[in-house]
């Protein structure tokens, strides 16, 4: 159907914007939002060039950013054997340590890639060096990172990515739906595509190393950047380190470096271990208290206090809980609250599982590591700090409880402590 504008009429279109789809562009210098041409400055070309001799076949290691930088001043890696180059600007050093057959790569500590160049990067060095297997160093942002259960900081532990079903216990899987979007991620694509089209079999594994920091923003040109560790001096625990350090070679199949030892300090400053455990613990206590801050008002009910403490890993006795909650507001604020946290007597710690354990053996006339059910409800019920009856029926509703009324005080204390 046609229709047309006479005069006195109004188009009730003729102030609307186009459809997307309906954009209409001549030969003048005008904006078109569906344009996709670059910028005369955006660089469309990634030219790799790698620098040294190296035979193909080994297994690759590489050390990204500033977790693979720390990693790399506290490892033993011998003369610099190669560079890697793109566009002319040094992104990637190439080590062959004598004590191992892997080659490493420390990859990005001073020079960050943008997005676009990620993905040539990681196929121009899988291409030429050809490994037989990758691992990854990298890290992760804590303060990003999804879960469906709130982490105490003292259990924060290295992540891990992998192509094949492995398991690196003590680390915990880098679980969905958090993604990478780094270079170590084009790297596993890369290896990935390599993997499914040949019968090598060739693996890769990501290691992630926990920080409290947000991470930088990926530049968007390629230029040097004269990166130095992140803001902070941040660092990781030498034990942690040591562990990692074990790991990057042995899942490629290759003999650890020497041990890892904390490397030297960088000019004008040190690397403050403490720093990022402290960092980590502040996080935690912000997310912990906002949970518990149901009404979003920045504070919490006083009587919600002994169970924030205790997911933060703390041991409050019933009565120190009811000490806590008389001398507190009936509201209160996370500047109240850490207060309290922080208290100069601390609180009782935790027993070992053993000291409990042994609590037990009293009542385990037969020796055998078992218990009537009953008596494990007088132990909660009538000792120590005593118990609800609820309480304990809340506690008893996973406990296996054989044919005969007993229950393992073994496992059940392991059970319980682990939660």
């Amino acid at each position: 159907m046609a229709s047309s504008v006479t005069d006195g009429e109004t188009d009730p279109l003729a102030d609307a914007l186009p459809p997307r789809y309906a954009i209409e562009s001549d030969d003048e210098d005008e904006y078109n939002p569906l344009s996709t041409r670059q910028p005369a400055d955006a660089v469309s070309i990634v030219h790799v060039i790698i620098e040294g001799q190296f035979t193909t076949g080994h297994p690759l290691v590489i050390a990204s950013g500033p977790a693979g930088k720390f990693w790399a001043d506290g490892a033993n890696l011998g003369e610099q054997q190669g560079t890697i180059l793109v566009n002319n600007i040094q992104v990637g050093s190439l080590f062959k340590p004598s004590s191992t057959r892997a080659v490493v790569l420390v990859s990005e500590a001073t020079t960050a890639l943008p997005l676009w160049s990620m993905n040539k990067y990681a196929n121009g060095i899988l291409d030429h060096l050809r490994p037989s297997a990758i691992s990854i160093l990298d890290m992760y942002a804590v303060q990003n990172y999804i879960s469906s259960a709130l982490v105490p900081v003292h259990e924060v532990s290295v992540r891990y990515l992998s192509l094949g079903n492995i398991f690196l216990d003590p680390f915990h899987p880098f679980a969905p739906p958090n993604i990478l979007q780094c270079t170590a991620a084009a790297f596993m694509s890369a290896m990935n595509i390599r993997t499914l089209s040949s019968d090598q079999g060739n693996g890769g594994v990501i290691l992630l190393l926990p920080s409290p920091e947000i991470p930088r923003t990926v530049p968007s040109k390629l230029s040097p950047s004269g990166l130095s560790r992140s803001s902070g001096d941040q660092g990781w625990p030498v034990e942690m380190m040591m562990e990692v350090n074990e790991r990057l070679f042995e899942v490629v199949g290759a003999k650890p470096l020497s041990t890892w030892t904390l490397g030297s300090m960088p000019s004008g400053g040190a690397y403050d271990l403490s720093k990022t455990k402290r960092s980590l613990a502040e996080v935690e206590y912000k997310e912990a208290f906002a949970l518990f801050d149901k009404k979003g008002t920045g504070s919490v009910p006083r009587e919600t206090l002994g169970d924030l403490l205790r997911a933060l890993g703390q041991n409050p006795t019933q009565a120190e809980v009811t000490e806590i909650i008389t001398s507190a507001p009936r509201e209160v604020d996370y500047k109240t609250f850490l207060t309290i946290l922080n208290r100069p007597d601390g609180f009782k710690p935790a027993g070992t599982p053993e000291e409990f354990i042994r609590g037990f053996q009293v009542f385990d006339k037969e020796g055998n590591g078992f218990i009537g059910a009953g008596e494990l409800r007088y132990v909660l019920t009538q000792l120590g700090e005593k118990m609800s009856d609820e309480e304990v029926d809340e506690l008893l509703k996973g406990v296996q409880i054989g044919p005969d009324g007993n229950v393992n005080y073994e496992s059940f204390v392991r059970t319980i402590l682990s939660q």
